[in-house]
C-alpha cells in the first residue's frame, strides 16, 4: 500500500483571561477655615455744663474794713468790743482801788481821779488799708464716660474629608489554552 503525502496540522488556542478592575477612588474635599472679625470702636462722651464754672465775689471783708458789718459780724465785733470794755472797766476800778487804800503816798486821790476823769484824749487820725473782697472761682468739672473698645473674634477650623475606596482587579479564565495536531492527506489521520 502506498502513503501519500501525510501532512501535519497544528492549531494553537492562547488563554484568555477576562479581567474585572475597579479603578481606586480618592476624593479629597476640604472646607477653608474662616476667621471672622467684628469690632466696636472706643466711644469717649464728655460733658459740661455752660459758662465753664461759678464766680464769687465777697465783699464782706472790704466793707467791714469801712465799718459796715452784716449783722453776724456786727454782733461779734461788738460783744468782743463789750467784753473788753468790762474787763478794762474792772482793771480801772480796781487800780483806783489799790490808789485809795495806798493812804501811805499822801496823794489827794479823790481830786486826781476827778480831775482825769473829765480830762480826755485827743483823738488820733490813722491811715489803713482797707480789706479786699473775696474773689472765689469754681470751675465746673468736665465729665468723661468712656467705653472700651469691643473685638470679637470668631474662627472655624478648616476641615478635609478623605473619601478613599481601594480599586480591585479580579480574572477569571474565559478561555484555556490549548494546542491541537492533526494529520491531513493520505489514509491515516491521525488527531491528537
Amino acid at each position: 500500500m502506498a502513503i501519500s503525502n501525510i501532512r501535519l496540522n497544528m492549531e494553537s488556542q492562547p488563554a484568555k483571561i477576562n479581567l474585572d478592575i475597579q479603578k481606586t477612588v480618592f476624593n479629597l474635599r476640604t472646607t477653608p477655615p474662616s476667621l471672622t472679625i467684628d469690632s466696636e470702636p472706643a466711644i469717649v462722651e464728655i460733658s459740661s455744663r455752660p459758662y465753664g464754672g461759678t464766680l464769687e465775689i465777697d465783699q464782706s471783708p472790704c466793707r467791714a474794713s469801712m465799718g459796715i458789718k452784716d449783722f453776724d459780724t456786727f454782733a461779734r465785733d461788738y460783744a468782743d468790743q463789750g467784753r473788753q470794755a468790762i474787763l478794762d472797766y474792772i482793771v480801772d476800778h480796781a487800780q483806783q482801788g489799790d490808789r485809795m487804800a495806798a493812804i501811805n503816798t499822801h496823794e489827794d486821790v479823790i481830786s486826781n481821779l476827778a480831775a482825769e476823769s473829765t480830762t480826755q484824749a485827743m483823738p488820733s487820725i490813722s491811715w489803713g488799708w482797707k480789706d479786699s473782697p473775696e474773689i472765689r472761682y469754681y470751675a465746673n468739672p468736665v465729665r468723661y464716660n468712656p467705653q472700651a473698645a469691643k473685638l470679637d473674634i470668631s474662627s472655624e477650623r478648616g476641615t478635609v474629608d478623605i473619601a478613599y475606596q481601594a480599586g480591585k482587579v479580579s480574572g477569571r479564565m474565559a478561555q484555556y489554552q490549548s494546542i491541537r495536531f492533526w494529520t491531513t492527506g493520505g489514509n491515516v489521520d491521525i488527531a491528537k
